[in-house]
C-alpha cells in the first residue's frame, strides 16, 4: 500500500504543487496505517506508526533531487 501511495505522489509532482502532494501523501499514509485507541506504548514505536515520517522524508528527498536534476539539465543546454 505504501508503494502505491509513493508512486501516486511521484506522478502528481508533475501537475500539483509539491507541498500539497507531500501533505496529501502523508495524510493518506496516516489513514491507512493508523493505530487504534487501544494500542500500547510499545506499538506507538512500531514501524507502521512511523511510516508517515518515512513517507514525508522520502518525498521531500525525491522532490529536492528532481529540482536539482532539472536545474542541471537547464544549465547544460
Amino acid at each position: 500500500m505504501l508503494r502505491a501511495i509513493l508512486l501516486n505522489a511521484c506522478a502528481e509532482f508533475e501537475f500539483i504543487d509539491a507541498r500539497i502532494v507531500i501533505n496529501e501523501a502523508v495524510e493518506i499514509t496516516k489513514i491507512f496505517f493508523q493505530l487504534t485507541s487501544d494500542t500500547s506504548a510499545k506499538e506507538y514505536n512500531s514501524i507502521d506508526y512511523n511510516l508517515f515520517k518515512f513517507t514525508n522524508a522520502l518525498l521531500e528527498t525525491y522532490y529536492k533531487t528532481k529540482v536539482k536534476i532539472e536545474a542541471f539539465k537547464s544549465n547544460v543546454k
